[in-house]
C-alpha cells in the first residue's frame, strides 16, 4: 500500500484554487491578483473567508476544506485511507462552490458523466451528476471516451491468454501461487 503523499494533494488542492480563481474567472476575476498556484493553501482559504464577496455558503465550504487540508498535513500523514478519501471530499466540494459561481454568471457547466462497461467494451450504464447534486442514470448511452471497446477487447484477450497460461507452483510454507507460463507455440 502507498503512503498518502500530502506534496500531490498540495499540488492538487493548489492548481484547483489556481483553476477556480484564474480560468473559471471567480467572483469575475476578484482575486486574481491575490492567488498564486505557489500561495500556501491555508493562506488562499482565509482569503476567501475574509473577503464580502463570497457567500456564506462559499465560507462554509472553503472552511471546511481549511479544516480537511489541515487535519490531512498534521494527522494524515503515511495513512492512506484517512487523508485521501478526506481529499477527495475537498476536491469535489470546492469544485462545486468554482462551478456554482459560474453558473451564476450565465456560464454553461457540464455535468459530471460517469461511465460503466461491460466485458465488450460496450456502454453498460451512464450516469450524470451536476452541480446541484442532481443524479440522472441511464442504460447504455454513446462511447463518451472514443475506442474503449477495442481497449477493453484487447485487454480481455490479454488477461484471457494470461489466465490460460497459468499454472499452480509451489511457494515456502506450503503456499501456492499462479505464475504465467511461456505459450509453446509447437
Amino acid at each position: 500500500m502507498t503512503d498518502f503523499d500530502f506534496s500531490k494533494l498540495a499540488r492538487d488542492e493548489s492548481s484547483l484554487f489556481h483553476y477556480g480563481v484564474h480560468e473559471t474567472n471567480y467572483k469575475n476575476g476578484a482575486f486574481k491578483n491575490e492567488i498564486a498556484a505557489s500561495k500556501d493553501m491555508l493562506d488562499t482559504i482565509k482569503i476567501f473567508t475574509d473577503s464580502p464577496l463570497t457567500t456564506e455558503w462559499e465560507k462554509h465550504m472553503f472552511r471546511a476544506a481549511g479544516r480537511v487540508i489541515f487535519d490531512a498535513r498534521h494527522n494524515h500523514a503515511g495513512d492512506t485511507q484517512g487523508g485521501r478519501s478526506r481529499v477527495l471530499e475537498v476536491l469535489m466540494a470546492l469544485n462545486t462552490v468554482f462551478e456554482r459561481d459560474q453558473i451564476e454568471r450565465g456560464i454553461d457547466v457540464p455535468p459530471l458523466i460517469a461511465q460503466t462497461f461491460d466485458r465488450q467494451g460496450n456502454v453498460a450504464k451512464t450516469t450524470t451528476c451536476d452541480t446541484y447534486g442532481n443524479v440522472t442514470a441511464m442504460p447504455g448511452g454513446p462511447d463518451l471516451l472514443g475506442g474503449i471497446k477495442a481497449h477493453a477487447a484487447a485487454e480481455d484477450k490479454k488477461n484471457r491468454a494470461k489466465a490460460d497460461t497459468a499454472k499452480w507452483v509451489p511457494r515456502s510454507r506450503g503456499q501456492r501461487r499462479c505464475l504465467p507460463q511461456p505459450v509453446s507455440l509447437s
